[in-house]
């Protein structure tokens, strides 16, 4: 941890205040004749000028660490903060913490808010003290008197946490909006924060957004990543897509890998400027190479596809292991399909794919847990499980997976892994029909034929699902529609409609369409 910054508060009244930083070199040099002379003033500001560094001059630590002896050693309170802080943080100087808290702890005493804070956390984290919650939060209080804003800060977290004192929501919310106030962009983000997630107080978008806005305008790349995301949703402000590519903008140039990832979507899909695929990949490399998950998937997907960079699936493949070892359930997923499958130069093991399946599912990925309820179903890469196929199917159908859907209707149609219900059977058949899935349209065209389930036997009904089956390219459902259409039994007979359906189902490589075809020749 670092303790403090160099600071000049509540300097002496006798003598002359004197700006801590001199704008010029002559105001320097006159500085350095005067600390020359005696003047302890002089020295703590000629200190704390070399400490920072100005426009004219350059920062020079053991220097600055001279003249801040000097003045400390005339008994300045702020001299002695400030040369705590050279020995905390090793500046023209070997790191002492003792040294450091024994000045910060002389300057605390003359009531110096940025040295009782700064004494405080010497306490909590045992820096050149024992670690003492009870004295860390007694000096964390002296320094909130005396409006030090990090310690506001610092208090809050405490309360907020437990820490040696009772959770008082209101106390964390008072603490945090005083140091937030005064632009402390460490209380800004936590107040911020707690209002977007509604944790100690009411939630509120306005307010987050409003105190993120504030964090962000100052630099902080964490507020304006928050802040994009606000404007690209609308959250407590009002939509505005170029705004958001703004901030993201800011965050990204500032090393963000979340606003770097950001960026590329946005010019991935046009969002709040011009679409260029070029720069998409850009930026997904750049929050791929700092390690963020989800760019490393998409980076891949460009390599895969040639979206802005050139088509490589061996580069593909390399961003795709990276993003699923980092934890990213679709790669992990897409791995998983690799190896089972021995596509892209993966050989085919169902072991290593279950693997990565089974980290996907756990993710809670719905194509990973179907994935993961097949393998059990057919016995791949592991024993043949099937209550466990039916528990993943399951997982993945009440989140609207239509194949997982299809299939959880499939074992409670043939009592696989479950015990046979045909209410069971349909309602999760019917779900994945609606859903457009093929498959299970062929089959609500087979219940209504056949009256499965209890339901009426309705051919016309049958037919409806056949056709709809049929037109999202199931072959067996075209054949089944061409038969009726050529035989004029429950559809009106149309031959030519017939033909053009089974070939369809011919392309498909559907051999019983190709003998039927054949016959009406």
């Amino acid at each position: 941890m670092t303790l403090g910054s160099f600071n000049q508060s509540n300097p002496p009244q006798s003598g002359s205040r004197l700006n801590a930083e001199p704008k010029t070199p002559t105001s320097l040099g006159a500085l350095r004749d005067q600390a020359t002379a005696g003047d302890p003033l002089a020295a703590l500001s000629l200190g704390l000028a070399l400490a920072v560094g100005g426009p004219d001059w350059e920062r020079d630590p053991k220097e600055a660490f001279h003249y801040l002896t000097i003045a400390a050693t005339a008994d300045l309170p702020e001299a002695k903060y400030n040369l705590g802080v050279c020995y905390a943080q090793g500046l023209g100087t070997a790191k002492d913490p003792k040294k450091a808290a024994d000045l910060f702890e002389a300057a605390a005493l003359t009531e110096i808010p940025p040295a009782q804070h700064n004494l405080a956390l010497c306490y909590l984290d045992g820096l050149g003290r024992p670690v003492d919650l009870p004295l860390a939060i007694y000096w964390f209080k002296k320094a909130v008197k005396n409006n030090d804003p990090e310690a506001q800060w610092r208090l809050a977290e405490l309360i907020a946490a437990g820490r040696g004192l009772p959770v008082e929501p209101l106390e964390v919310t008072r603490l945090l909006t005083l140091a937030a106030s005064q632009g402390l962009i460490q209380a800004q983000l936590a107040l911020g924060g707690l209002y977007d997630q509604g944790l100690l107080v009411a939630k509120d978008p306005g307010l987050a957004f409003y105190w993120f806005l504030q964090a962000a305008n100052q630099g902080s790349p964490e507020a304006q990543v928050n802040v994009a995301f606000a404007y690209h949703w609308g959250l407590g402000t009002p939509k505005d897509r170029a705004l958001a590519f703004a901030y993201f903008r800011q965050a990204a140039l500032a090393g963000l890998a979340t606003a770097q990832k950001a960026l590329g979507s946005c010019y991935a899909r046009g969002l709040g400027v011009t679409a260029d695929p070029l720069k998409a990949g850009e930026w997904f490399k750049k929050a791929a190479l700092n390690g963020h998950p989800g760019a490393c998937f998409d980076l891949a997907v460009c390599y895969e596809k040639g979206i802005g960079l050139p088509k490589d699936l061996s580069e593909a493949l390399v961003w795709y292991h990276r993003a699923a070892h980092l934890g990213d359930c679709r790669a992990q997923a897409i791995l998983g399909h690799l190896l089972a499958q021995g596509l892209v130069g993966q050989p085919h093991d169902p072991a290593k794919a279950v693997f990565w399946y089974a980290k996907s599912a756990k993710a809670d990925y719905p194509p990973a847990q179907f994935a993961l309820g097949a393998h059990y179903a057919l016995g791949l890469g592991l024993d043949q499980d099937l209550t466990r196929a039916v528990h993943w199917f399951r997982k993945a159908a009440i989140q609207d997976l239509a194949e997982a859907q299809y299939a959880l209707g499939y074992c409670y149609q043939n009592g696989q892994g479950v015990s046979p219900d045909p209410s069971q059977a349909l309602e999760w058949i019917s779900k994945a029909a609606l859903a457009e899935y093929p498959p299970a349209q062929l089959e609500m065209g087979f219940c209504y034929e056949e009256g499965y389930g209890g339901l009426d036997r309705d051919p016309p009904k049958a037919m409806f699902w056949y056709e709809r089956a049929a037109q999202n390219g199931h072959p067996v459902a075209q054949t089944i529609l061409a038969y009726h259409l050529e035989a004029g039994t429950i559809l009106r007979r149309d031959p030519v409609a017939a033909k053009l359906w089974l070939e369809k189902a011919v392309d498909q490589g559907l051999e019983k369409a190709r003998d039927l075809l054949a016959s009406l020749k």
